[in-house]
């Protein structure tokens, strides 16, 4: 259970920093992203796409690993959390 706990914690971690990353790489390009996991993660994909917003084609492609690690580490946050949670509510010491 623990361990379970200790790798969510990494996840969410380093679902942070790439989070921080692609704000800060947007922002070096003049493209202003609030902070927040939802705030980075909802607009992402239309700034990708957006053939308007002065992005190269190299700054489109980073942006857009990035984006899918970020969406791998979602599923990962949430795949520990919900074994964390159906844990806790089999466990007479949880309960």
């Amino acid at each position: 259970m623990a361990a379970w706990h200790r790798i969510r914690e990494r996840k969410v971690k380093e679902r942070t920093a790439l989070a921080n990353q692609a704000r800060a790489l947007l922002l070096e390009r003049g493209i202003i992203v609030a902070k927040g996991i939802s705030r980075i993660r909802k607009p992402l994909p239309s700034v990708i796409e957006d053939i308007e917003n002065g992005l190269n084609m190299t700054a489109r492609d980073y942006l857009s690993e990035l984006y899918a690690e970020l969406v791998n580490c979602d599923e990962l946050v949430e795949k520990y959390e919900s074994r964390i949670v159906a844990y806790a509510k089999n466990d007479d010491a949880c309960k």
